[in-house]
């Protein structure tokens, strides 16, 4: 799944464990613990970051963010913004190294694998991005987009079998947002091709009866 997609749709986490805000920014609801808070001067520039975001303002953006003191920027929701507007810089190389921070801010939070591993994959190190994310499907198991993910890796990758499995596990967690993400992700287009052929019927062979013409 391309990123236009991996942001407008809100797939990547399921109903009940994320927020929206301003229609784009992904959040797990209950994303910190042991974690710097963010006083009401922090919250003011966040919002003002995620706002100048959707208006596709990436410089007023970043200057907010950068206006939120070093401590504060290891939280959760504050890395989950930088990654964003990483992405829609198309700084995957950043983006993976911001994932990596919301991994050990967050560990009990999906976010920050499936972000990981997404910007790998944009970074063509799809086997790598397998490799990050497969063992998040133990730990997160009710994550539908997890083995949805490994499907998309696994079908670049050519291991259509092992994707087709990871695809059908996806589909067991929430069947309807696994068919909505599917039905138009290139990623998932070695899969298609492999099952529409395994699907067709395969046609007799034409014989000749009585020497033919």
């Amino acid at each position: 799944m391309r990123f236009k997609e991996y942001i407008e749709s809100g797939i990547r986490l399921p109903k009940g464990s994320v927020e929206t805000v301003a229609g784009s920014i992904i959040k797990p609801s209950n994303f910190c613990s042991n974690m710097h808070i963010l006083n009401p001067s922090d919250m003011h520039h966040l919002r003002a970051a995620e706002g100048w975001l959707d208006l596709g303002n990436l410089n007023e953006s970043r200057s907010e963010l950068e206006l939120i003191p070093s401590p504060q920027r290891n939280h959760p929701k504050v890395l989950e913004l930088w990654w964003n507007l990483s992405a829609k810089e198309k700084n995957w190389k950043n983006c993976v190294k911001t994932a990596q921070l919301l991994i050990e801010s967050a560990p009990d939070q999906p976010a920050g694998w499936i972000h990981r591993s997404f910007a790998l994959h944009e970074l063509n190190q799809t086997e790598e991005a397998f490799t990050q994310l497969e063992p998040a499907q133990n730990l997160f198991s009710d994550q539908w987009v997890i083995p949805y993910n490994l499907a998309c890796y696994l079908s670049q990758l050519g291991r259509i079998k092992e994707a087709a499995q990871q695809f059908e596990s996806a589909l067991s967690i929430d069947s309807k947002a696994v068919k909505m993400a599917a039905a138009t992700d290139p990623d998932l287009k070695p899969l298609r091709l492999s099952l529409i052929h395994i699907s067709e019927p395969t046609r007799p062979e034409r014989i000749a009866v009585g020497g033919g013409c």
